[in-house]
């Protein structure tokens, strides 16, 4: 799922993932003109308890007030060299507690764009 909204590109990617159980692997993104973000999640079962991962990663195009070499040279997110910072806490917090996980399973991925782009505001 690949859509432009708002002047941002939003893609859903299901990961292929296989440990022959129920595990899942999937991630969200988010791309404006100066950068993107993007959620990731993924699970595995432990001692039959579903436990899931997740992490929100922001990449900027441009340097900004950084002084280091870029994180990346060709991103694949932001198509060239990025500047990347990001949260695990942050994203399993919204996966969690704050409804993210939820919106998964019930298919509603606006709910979770409309997070990323309230997060994106820096990009």
């Amino acid at each position: 799922m690949s859509r432009v909204y708002k002047g941002h590109e939003h893609k859903y990617t299901p990961q292929p993932w296989s440990q022959g159980d129920d595990s899942v692997s999937v991630q969200w993104s988010l791309r404006g003109p100066r950068g993107a973000i993007h959620l990731h999640c993924s699970s595995h079962m432990r001692d039959g308890i579903k436990e899931w991962s997740c992490g929100i990663e922001y990449h900027f195009a441009v340097r900004g007030e950084r002084t280091d070499a870029p994180d990346y040279v060709n991103c694949p997110f932001v198509g060239g060299w990025c500047w990347h910072d990001g949260t695990s806490l942050g994203a399993s917090e919204f996966w969690e507690n704050h409804g993210g996980k939820q919106a998964f399973q019930r298919g509603d991925h606006r709910f979770i764009f409309a997070h990323l782009e309230m997060c994106s505001l820096a990009i």
